[in-house]
């Protein structure tokens, strides 16, 4: 187990492995610097998952405010402009909803290790199998981050698309004279 966790880690494959014993002490150095890797990993998803929670309030933000600027001045006197004026309103419920999608918070998102579970170790377990416990416990928060970041951009991506939609659905509003 030790071996192939430290293989996965450091991405050996069964052929490029010594065939020699690994020494605990090289275990553990290679587990902490795998612990550095991902810890910086999980530190660079943070930022990630920091700034799409940053674009996607900007991009909210900005979408309610024109809204509510379009919105009194807008003409529904005729059965074009109500069309006009319901597709435009489709739109911009669809960017309010991908852009809360994409700000609201992930169960599950990690920022490090179970520390809970890790603390339950220290007493029961020897420095190598804390150490190797630490390492996959980070591997998981971070594969697990993976799939909560790319939902994120996902939504805010869409928000994005609806955005150059809206634009052309303000358009498409002024050409058939629904916004004054």
């Amino acid at each position: 187990m030790v071996r192939d966790l430290i293989s996965e880690l450091l991405g050996l494959q069964a052929s490029e492995e010594s065939s020699g014993a690994i020494s605990d002490k090289d275990i553990v150095a290679s587990a902490n610097l795998a612990i550095e890797e991902i810890r910086r990993q999980l530190d660079q998803q943070s930022t990630a998952a920091d700034s799409v929670d940053t674009k996607g309030a900007a991009v909210l933000t900005l979408t309610g405010t024109v809204a509510g600027l379009v919105a009194t001045r807008v003409q529904l006197d005729s059965s074009v402009r109500v069309a006009a004026g319901a597709i435009s309103l489709a739109i911009v419920l669809a960017i309010l909803g991908c852009c809360i999608q994409a700000v609201r918070p992930r169960k599950g998102f990690s920022y490090g290790a179970d520390a809970p579970a890790l603390v339950d170790l220290l007493d029961k377990y020897s420095h190598l199998q804390v150490t190797l416990a630490v390492a996959d416990s980070l591997k998981d928060a971070r594969a697990m981050n993976v799939l909560h970041l790319h939902a994120k951009q996902s939504w805010y991506q869409n928000a994005l698309y609806f955005v150059v939609a809206g634009v052309v659905a303000v358009a498409l509003m002024v050409a058939v004279g629904a916004i004054r």
